[in-house]
């Protein structure tokens, strides 16, 4: 790739790497083409510390910081106060997100299938995607903030063979499974507190319903599996559907590169800034 000539730019942290154009005949006037000065632009932005996909940067920080907090929640008393946080080490978190790949693996997930999860984050959600990157399975967020029926379309639209579930959406969860059965072949999973009256609303409808301890704890009794699928660069990541102008919900196919090369915008923007990130911040 030929190096691209630079402008210069009244922006410290911009460059000018294309100047304005003029309108000629039909063909209309455009403005400069800018791009972040402290980025070398024949760089590869797809490659952050040796790593180019998802499960790589987990891989590596598990093999850096095995010992360091990596996942952690706040748990709710009884008496309804929110505890401190309660973290699971990046080593611990590694051994869940193996035995959960492993459990995907079991029930015959296999690579490029996807995986639909509704509930808010938390070490659980983070599990579970992380599993699925393990795998090359895709992410697909569930979201019933687009309207009443955009977890039944998104369901469809992507296809999700399984769906990993917050105890409290189940209820949300149940209705959309009546159209969607015939595609969610693999079940229902959730965590936290189940609501039985869904759970039996869901079983009635044939399917597969596991809490998310049964899932951890039959991957770690699985045996014989072959070594999972690691995923390559351009391989789907996840597939975020948006609410969009009109219309249904709009799905946004996003590679692991995509992600990767983000991780590496914001690394390259904290170092401009004279920043550091490391295993001690939080």
């Amino acid at each position: 790739m030929a190096p691209q000539q630079r402008y210069e730019s009244k922006f410290s942290a911009l460059q000018e790497v294309q100047p304005a154009r003029p309108a000629q005949g039909e063909r209309p006037a455009a403005g400069p083409v800018y791009q972040a000065s402290y980025v070398d632009p024949n760089q590869d932005t797809g490659v952050v510390q040796g790593c180019s996909t998802l499960l790589e940067t987990f891989e590596r920080s598990v093999g850096l910081y095995g010992d360091r907090p990596c996942l952690g929640h706040r748990p709710i008393g009884p008496d309804g106060k929110v505890g401190p946080f309660v973290f699971t080490t990046y080593a611990e978190t590694s051994a869940i997100v193996s035995n959960v790949a492993a459990a995907y693996q079991h029930m015959g997930l296999v690579a490029k299938d996807t995986v639909g999860i509704i509930g808010s984050n938390c070490p659980e959600w983070m599990s579970a995607m992380l599993a699925m990157n393990k795998c090359s399975i895709v992410c697909v967020p569930l979201y019933d903030t687009l309207g009443d029926k955009a977890v039944e379309y998104i369901v469809n639209h992507a296809e999700t063979k399984l769906i990993v579930a917050s105890g409290k959406k189940l209820a949300t969860l149940a209705p959309a499974l009546e159209t969607t059965k015939s595609i969610v072949t693999k079940g229902v999973v959730y965590w936290g507190k189940p609501d039985t009256e869904a759970i039996e609303r869901i079983k009635a409808l044939g399917l597969a319903v596991r809490s998310w301890d049964q899932l951890v704890a039959e991957g770690a009794d699985a045996t014989g599996l072959p070594a999972p699928t690691a995923p390559k660069p351009a391989d789907l990541c996840t597939i975020m559907y948006t609410s969009g102008t009109t219309g249904n919900p709009k799905g946004v196919m996003i590679s692991h590169r995509a992600v990767v090369a983000t991780i590496g915008g914001i690394l390259r923007y904290l170092d401009f800034l004279g920043e550091k990130m490391g295993p001690n911040d939080a």
